[in-house]
């Protein structure tokens, strides 16, 4: 049985930007075509796809001039489901001489209970 296959075309939802950072609003549509694949019968919101809304949300924020290389971690918490929605926080880290070296990321539902999906660090090499 052959599952349908996703690029990365995932959008945000929302975003505001700051002088330390950025925040993101995604909502997991419940039908996305490529749900039914990841995992058939119990799915599950691509890992790859958050790293993805991590680089976008990335490209949004002015304090950032080029994309960072390198991935320090990911880290997932929870898994993130069909009608979820994601709460993106980053925050931008400085070496003691001001200069950009890198960003943190914070995945949270997006409800009163904020429960922790996903961490990552990004930097550059």
């Amino acid at each position: 049985m052959s599952h349908p296959r996703a690029s990365s075309t995932t959008a945000l939802d929302h975003v505001e930007t700051t002088s330390t950072g950025a925040t993101a609003i995604k909502t997991i549509g419940p039908v996305e075509p490529y749900l039914s694949g990841h995992y058939p019968g119990n799915p599950v919101y691509p890992g790859v796809f958050l790293l993805d809304l991590c680089e976008k949300l990335v490209s949004q924020c002015p304090a950032i001039e080029r994309p960072f290389d390198r991935l320090n971690s990911l880290r997932f918490s929870a898994p993130t489901l069909p009608g979820d929605r994601i709460r993106i926080e980053l925050t931008l880290r400085y070496s003691p001489e001001g200069q950009l070296t890198g960003a943190n990321f914070l995945g949270r539902a997006d409800t009163s209970e904020a429960e922790k999906k996903f961490t990552a660090r990004m930097s550059y090499s």
